[in-house]
């Protein structure tokens, strides 16, 4: 094992943080508080070059007794300088996290989840993960949230893409994998504010085994500011109980897409939504580039609106022109009350 019970960088950053191997796992932050010459949290991991936790691609270089990140109190904090980071190997949060490789806010780092890097947060906790990569990209190839539910996910900024799901099958060779479970206890925000995700969009890939990405919160809203690229098939539920508002942007249209590498474009995978007692929202085209298949809203008592403004703001509302089925379209599916689109109705 590997403990770290410390800051490490702040007073001067390090350059490279590498992990080579640690089957028995790897800690950031032993102890919630701190204790002489002992364990203690970490608050601060700072670099000015690339972190990789579990480097390599083979099974020997996993971290399979799994990374720990515990800032105690506070948040535990990676910042780099336009350097990326790589996890492979389980995660659990025992305190909000967050990664920024955009330190200087000019450039950014890739982040990288690899296929054995599950996120979870610690068992009776529901911790927040914050992400920001600049210009860069950032890869989840593993379940979030699927053992205990994670708190708010956040992606600030990801220029590059944002892709949930790097390839169809776990891929050893590459350590890409699917992601079938998104499972939060808090909002998820991707493309904060005006920072539209960029480069290759949002990907959303389930893989070819279930063909299902699957996002869960509990009341707590959705927002995605990029372009949507549906390469499964995509349920999201924000819960029947309280109101977690369902939010495409002006700079979110949602297409079909066919598998990663794929030049093809015969794929329609469904669109499928719960919002509960709250609202969703529509500010850009759906199926213009490449239909979508099913396009299912099944409870949205607040209303459904297609088109929230008659002109476009970054990051927020504009009109909707287009959307383009291979599929049966059905708002406010079922048949009971709760099932009618109420609220603002459908606009």
């Amino acid at each position: 094992s590997v403990f770290f019970n410390a800051n490490i960088g702040t007073t001067q950053r390090l350059g490279l943080l590498t992990v080579d191997t640690a089957s028995s796992g790897v800690t950031f932050g032993g102890a919630d508080t701190a204790s002489t010459g002992a364990s203690g949290p970490v608050t601060s991991v700072f670099t000015d070059g690339l972190i990789d936790i579990g480097s390599g691609t083979t099974n020997a270089d996993e971290i399979t007794g799994g990374i720990f990140l515990n800032g105690g109190a506070s948040t535990l904090s990676f910042v780099t300088s336009d350097d990326s980071v790589r996890f492979n190997g389980k995660i659990e949060l025992q305190s909000a996290v967050s990664i920024n490789t955009d330190a200087n806010g000019t450039s950014g780092g890739n982040i990288t989840f690899t296929s054995s890097a599950t996120i979870d947060s610690q068992s009776s906790e529901h911790n927040d993960l914050t992400l920001e990569a600049g210009t860069a990209s950032i890869f989840f190839n593993a379940n979030i949230g699927a053992t205990q539910s994670i708190g708010q996910l956040t992606i600030v900024e990801a220029d590059g893409g944002v892709t949930f799901g790097e390839s169809d099958t776990l891929d050893n060779a590459t350590r890409t994998s699917f992601v079938t479970t998104i499972n939060t206890d808090g909002a998820v925000d991707i493309g904060t504010t005006t920072n539209v995700i960029t480069g290759t969009g949002i990907r959303l890939n389930g893989g070819s085994a279930g063909n299902q990405l699957t996002l869960t919160t509990t009341d707590d809203d959705v927002r995605f500011n990029g372009s949507v690229k549906l390469q499964t098939h995509v349920l999201i539920d924000t819960g029947n109980a309280g109101a977690g508002d369902i939010t495409f942007t002006s700079d979110a249209p949602i297409n079909s897409e066919d598998g990663p590498g794929l030049a093809t474009t015969a794929e329609r995978n469904n669109l499928t939504l719960n919002a509960g007692t709250g609202t969703v929202f529509f500010n850009a085209n759906i199926g213009q580039t490449q239909r979508i298949g099913t396009f299912t809203i099944d409870r949205a008592q607040a209303g459904v609106t297609f088109g929230a403004a008659d002109s476009a703001s970054t990051g927020g509302s504009n009109i909707v022109t287009a959307v383009s089925t291979d599929g049966a379209i059905d708002i406010g599916s079922g048949t009971n009350t709760d099932d009618v689109i109420g609220g603002t109705g459908i606009v």
